[in-house]
């Protein structure tokens, strides 16, 4: 993950540079493709509301991004710390947040709204 809060996409095996994620304030915890992104979608004609990527960041933000052309196209917010990691369910349709203010978040990635917030941990979580 990057410190400046930017994410690089590459294409391989060529190296080359395709895309930059720019719009978190703070360094970057996490980052993960989508369990049905396929490369070949980069760059196409389809939906740009189709999820590719989501990163995570000190920002206390996630940010989900197209698959076609890796814009922002929606933010999950509210822990109120760091947010430290990631992880898709194999679906897709969930995503789960740890974060240093001690909670775990689901969140479903169809309406973009928080399904369950457990709270309770004696320390900030990491993974």
């Amino acid at each position: 993950c990057s410190w400046s809060g930017i994410a690089k996409i590459w294409d391989s095996p060529s190296c080359n540079h395709r895309y930059t994620l720019l719009g978190h304030a703070e360094r970057l915890t996490d980052i993960k493709f989508h369990p049905s992104f396929q490369s070949d979608t980069l760059g196409s004609e389809s939906d740009g509301n189709v999820l590719g990527v989501a990163t995570a960041s000190a920002d206390m933000r996630v940010k989900l991004w197209s698959a076609s052309n890796m814009k922002c196209i929606h933010t999950l917010e509210g822990h109120t710390e760091r947010v430290c990691r990631i992880g898709f369910h194999p679906s897709g349709r969930f995503l789960g947040t740890t974060s240093f203010d001690k909670t775990w978040k689901l969140w479903d990635l169809e309406t973009q709204q928080e399904l369950l917030n457990q709270e309770g941990h004696s320390r900030q979580l990491y993974t």
